[in-house]
């Protein structure tokens, strides 16, 4: 029971942490750090809820970073012979030198570092030292030169290939390509908006009507239940394997332990093999606490667009 109850903790420090972590880099967004890269980060964050990556694109436009026009719909991708760029960025080590490489990296890595190591074992040991002298001395030789030469080396090439011939056009292209691919990313998320705005404003019939949709568009065959005596239970959603009750709260604040284990006195009654609680306004750390050991999953308007969770 105590490792049930660690891991509760666990996971709601964990979610406090990532809704801590999301509100500060949204309001660091708002007062004008970052940049497009930032946005396309942002936007690209599954665990930031939908509602607050959609404010993210509102102060993307605000700022002036995106214009309507640009997230209304695609554009062309960009391309180097448009910006004067060659097809390959310009580089003092040969394309195909640094492509073969990248993809024998786990293959070098261990021989260039074997190779060092014993070539300064060799040079420390030619001088007139004992044992654990020629050790630590061939040692440290063998970590400065595995892991700081191919960084100095990494860096010395970089300066020398921004100032090749070509080198700033490539600049502006590889820039133009970041922008488009961001941009790609902030339109999937803003098409979502009409869809979210409907579920998050939407009345307790409508809501219940939206749910029942997502649902029968999962595969389930829905019944509507609620009224007087529903007994908690709005929807009854059946595929082959699942029983499954819903209970749909379009309220204007998070759904409350109360109506949790309203929710799971139903789940008892019915027979259910699992109880769903859709919800417009979120669910309170209290709620979630009390129902992670129990066969009741939530449901927020970002899982019904993209039918995940049920």
């Amino acid at each position: 029971m105590r490792g049930a109850d660690s891991d509760l903790e666990a996971r709601a420090a964990e979610r406090q942490s990532a809704a801590r972590i999301n509100r500060e880099d949204l309001a660091g967004f708002e007062r004008g750090s970052g940049d497009v890269r930032t946005l396309g980060q942002l936007v690209r964050r599954e665990w930031m809820p939908l509602s607050m990556r959609l404010d993210v694109i509102d102060i993307a436009l605000a700022r002036g970073m995106v214009t309507p026009d640009e997230i209304s719909g695609p554009s062309s991708a960009p391309e180097p012979e448009n910006f004067g760029a060659g097809e390959h960025a310009p580089s003092v080590v040969p394309t195909g030198v640094k492509d073969w490489a990248i993809g024998h990296y786990e293959l070098i890595a261990p021989i260039y570092a074997l190779t060092v190591a014993g070539a300064s074992l060799a040079f420390v040991a030619s001088y007139e030292l004992d044992l654990i002298e020629v050790i630590l001395a061939g040692g440290l030789l063998a970590f400065f030169l595995v892991f700081f030469v191919p960084v100095l080396v990494g860096v010395l090439i970089n300066v020398i290939d921004g100032l090749l011939p070509g080198a700033a056009a490539w600049r502006r292209y590889a820039k133009a390509r970041e922008r488009h691919a961001v941009l790609g990313d902030v339109r999937a998320v803003w098409s979502l908006e009409s869809e979210y705005r409907a579920l998050k404003n939407a009345s307790g019939s409508e809501f219940e009507r939206l749910v029942a949709r997502a649902f029968r568009r999962a595969g389930y065959r829905v019944e509507e239940k609620g009224g007087i005596g529903d007994e908690g239970v709005d929807l009854v959603a059946i595929k082959p394997g699942v029983h499954a009750i819903i209970q749909c709260k379009a309220h204007g604040k998070a759904v409350s332990p109360a109506v949790v284990r309203e929710l799971y006195g139903a789940l008892k009654h019915e027979g259910a093999s699992i109880a769903y609680l859709a919800t417009t306004n979120g669910v309170s750390d209290n709620a979630r606490a009390w129902a992670a050991d129990k066969a009741i999953r939530f449901i927020e308007p970002e899982d019904l667009i993209k039918r995940r969770g049920f």
